[in-house]
């Protein structure tokens, strides 16, 4: 997204196709808030260590039309909430089902899964 998402949007519809198999999608929506100032000094407001930064996020477990609001996003750190006005990054990512670390959205290293997905028809609302 690079610049902040350009309207007042309360949550993020897309299609999730495929088979998820033994994995969760994270959806992760970072804002200036959470990125750390050391990553990004133009945009970055988050001067705690690099690694207490991260983005809200919020895990998906079945296919399908899904929506999201930015208010069911948690985690982020160190602001969990979602101001529309600051988004730096949205993105997916696919981690084991088995042993979700909701802060980190990933399982033990050693943890590993296999899906075949498409995520396509990305709205903001």
């Amino acid at each position: 997204m690079g610049r902040g998402l350009r309207c007042v949007c309360d949550e993020v519809q897309f299609n999730l196709a495929g088979d998820l198999g033994s994995c969760v999608l994270s959806l992760y929506v970072e804002t200036s808030e959470d990125l750390p100032t050391s990553e990004d000094l133009s945009r970055g407001a988050c001067t705690l260590p690099a690694a207490s930064c991260y983005p809200a996020s919020y895990q998906i477990s079945t296919t399908g039309s899904v929506t999201v609001p930015f208010s069911s996003l948690a985690y982020g750190s160190p602001d969990s909430n979602v101001d529309v006005t600051a988004v730096t990054a949205v993105q997916w990512q696919l981690v084991p089902a088995a042993g979700i670390n909701p802060v980190l959205g990933s399982s033990a290293a050693s943890e590993s899964c296999s899906a075949n997905i498409t995520v396509s028809d990305v709205s903001f609302y």
